[in-house]
């Protein structure tokens, strides 16, 4: 016989007066709540334990209405703020599943952009979480879009940028991006599919190098390599960090020696220790002479990756 009294904050049912005394039942019911519990001390204490495919999808659209939902199932556990206890964390589980009809509270006129964020909230202990979405500011161009994502929202983890185009009143994804904390820990490779040449001495922003990441405030590597051309000595490019706070780190691009010219590596690497949340990594491009160019070659990439300690402590 199932009991009806109510339950505590963890999910640990205890019994009301009115309640018909079944004990075996009951206790049957505190083994199992506390057998949840400990599932989500095992991804406290190991870390890792989170698979990367936790709350993984890839959205899909109704052109017509500009509702959203994802392609395949997704859900599985995710680490949501508490609601209840400041600071604290709770553990829910939801059973893989499409979504669908999730209508975005704001969509962008015609020829415009705009991010839409996909975002869980906690419910109880051990249980789903609810799906909504929250929408950014419109914006002229899809890079724009991606780097102006929907303003954080208290309480809630986000797990997707969908960046949606209006194309005369019919929507369609023009981009999207992985936002889960505990996805792959913060990894990113960004590419230039052509080079990039200024005479800026004031510096100008690498579009194709700009990627931002969801760091969880261990230490990062962040490391510019490839190929310049450089006229005069020492041109710089500059990798910035900016979230709650900004770090900046500076690659010397020397003059060509040997050839007048030609190409010389670009090698720069470093670690940093942002604090956790969403951070912005772009790479800007600085002459040392007004009107002397400096260029990064076809092929330089920055590589962004979260240096994490191996999944296995010696628990299991």
């Amino acid at each position: 016989m199932a009991i009806s009294g109510a339950e505590s904050r963890y999910g640990l049912p205890f019994p009301l007066n009115t309640d018909v005394p079944d004990m075996e039942a009951y206790g049957r019911a505190i083994a199992e709540r506390i057998a949840a519990i400990e599932l989500g001390q095992r991804d406290l204490f190991q870390a890792g334990v989170l698979i990367s495919t936790d709350w993984e999808m890839t959205a899909n659209i109704v052109g017509g209405t500009g509702e959203l939902g994802s392609v395949a199932n997704t859900g599985g556990t995710a680490w949501l703020p508490d609601p209840v206890l400041a600071g604290s964390l709770m553990r829910s589980v939801a059973a893989p599943a499409k979504l669908s009809a999730l209508k975005p509270p704001a969509l962008p006129v015609s020829t415009k952009f705009m991010s839409v964020g996909v975002q869980l909230t906690p419910s109880k202990w051990g249980a789903a979480p609810t799906v909504s979405l929250v929408s950014g500011v419109e914006q002229a161009s899809e890079a724009l879009a991606l780097t102006n994502p929907a303003a954080a929202v208290a309480g809630k983890v986000r797990i997707r940028d969908v960046v949606i185009l209006n194309t005369a009143g019919v929507f369609s994804i023009a981009a999207q991006r992985d936002r889960r904390p505990w996805a792959r820990g913060a990894l990113s490779q960004r590419v230039l599919a052509a080079g990039l040449e200024t005479s800026s001495a004031t510096g100008v922003v690498v579009p194709e190098l700009t990627t931002r990441i969801e760091a969880s405030g261990v230490p990062l590597r962040l490391t510019l390599s490839g190929t310049y051309l450089n006229l005069e000595a020492p041109s710089k490019a500059v990798i910035t960090i900016a979230g709650a706070t900004t770090t900046t780190f500076t690659v010397r691009l020397f003059t060509q020696t040997t050839l007048a010219i030609g190409a010389a590596l670009v090698d720069g690497s470093f670690v940093a220790v942002p604090a956790a949340g969403s951070q912005l990594v772009t790479v800007t491009l600085f002459a040392a002479v007004a009107g002397k160019a400096v260029e990064l070659s076809k092929g330089t990439e920055l590589l962004v990756e979260e240096l994490r300690p191996s999944a296995n402590n010696g628990t299991s």
